[in-house]
C-alpha cells in the first residue's frame, strides 16, 4: 500500500473550508492540477463526481464518507487498484488544521505509485495552499463589498 498525507494550519473556519470542498464544480479555480470537475447529485455519501486532471484522463470518483465540517473520503477504481483521497479539517482556537491524504491499494499499486503517486505527492501541498488562499481571497472580497 502506498500512502501520502500533508497537513497545513490556517486562520480559517471549518465552514469556510467545507464550502470550498463541497463546491466540486469549482475545484479548478483553486486546485491547479484540476482541469475541471463535475459533481453528479448532492455532495453526500454515494454521490459521484468526474474529475479531469490537467495531466491525465478523467476519473470517476465516489464519495465514501462525508461529515459536514469534518471531512470526506472519495475513491476511484483504477485497473486492479483503488485510489482513495481523504480530506479532514479540525478547528481549534480560531485556526484549522487541514489534512489531505491519498492512498493506493491493490495488485497494481506498485505501478500506479510510480505513474501517479509522485505527481499526487507534488500536487497535494500546492492544492492545499491554493485552497487556503482561495478562502482568504473570498474573505477579502466579502469585506470590500458595500
Amino acid at each position: 500500500m502506498w500512502k501520502f498525507e500533508h497537513t497545513l494550519e490556517a486562520e480559517l473556519t471549518c465552514e469556510q473550508v467545507w464550502s470550498i470542498w463541497t463546491d466540486v464544480n469549482n475545484w479548478s479555480t483553486w486546485d491547479p492540477s484540476v482541469a475541471w470537475a463535475k459533481l453528479v447529485g448532492k455532495f453526500e455519501v454515494g454521490s459521484t463526481f468526474i474529475l479531469k486532471p490537467k495531466d491525465g484522463p478523467k476519473v470517476h470518483s465516489v464519495i465514501r464518507q462525508c461529515k459536514p465540517c469534518e471531512g470526506f473520503t472519495n475513491s476511484a477504481r483504477l485497473p486492479l487498484c483503488e485510489l482513495v483521497f481523504d480530506h479532514r479539517v479540525i478547528e481549534v482556537d480560531g485556526r484549522v488544521k487541514i489534512t489531505h491524504g491519498a492512498s493506493l491499494t491493490g495488485l497494481t499499486e506498485f505501478i500506479f505509485r510510480r505513474v501517479i503517486g509522485r505527481q499526487i505527492e507534488r500536487d497535494i501541498p500546492v492544492a492545499m495552499a491554493s485552497l487556503i488562499e482561495r478562502v482568504r481571497s473570498m474573505k477579502r472580497e466579502t469585506v470590500s463589498q458595500p
